[in-house]
């Protein structure tokens, strides 16, 4: 990507006293700035990333260090995966958890057990009626759509 790009993109940058790069593009979703580039929209942490550190890898997220989605600061920018992106949401506290949820029966703690007693063999059907849960979410965390941050 060009000096020109990067000058463009540094010109919707307010510094914070934090060290963020706040970007004052339009959001998107949950406050992540746009950037429209030859017609096409890109998140502008993620082309930040790629004019100051480098290509994004194929399926890869670009996490933020500093919690800020407006942040562009490549100091505050590190590649991950999306589990890795999921867990450290829940560990910053930031995730909208599903033991936040008042109808939920799990807990972090259980689906951390269900998962070890799926690798050592227990079965679907027999760990649903021990949480008292529907074996598909017994199912879901064993493929990774709930809990998928939980070892």
């Amino acid at each position: 990507m060009s000096d020109d790009l990067k000058k463009r993109l540094l010109s919707h940058v307010r510094k914070t006293a934090n060290g963020c790069w706040e970007c004052n593009l339009a959001k998107v979703g949950i406050g992540y700035a746009k950037m429209t580039i030859s017609g096409k929209s890109f998140r502008a942490h993620r082309v930040a990333y790629e004019l100051f550190k480098g290509e994004i890898p194929e399926g890869m997220f670009i996490l933020h260090d500093c919690d800020n989605p407006s942040c562009v600061n490549p100091e505050h920018l590190h590649l991950g995966t999306q589990t890795e992106n999921m867990r450290e949401r829940s560990q910053r506290g930031r995730a909208p958890t599903a033991e936040k949820n008042h109808n939920t029966k799990l807990t972090e703690e259980k689906a951390a057990r269900i998962k070890n007693s799926l690798r050592s063999g227990v079965g679907i059907r027999k760990l649903s009626r021990e949480y008292g849960v529907a074996r598909n979410a017994i199912s879901n965390i064993r493929d990774g759509r709930a809990w998928a941050y939980v070892d």
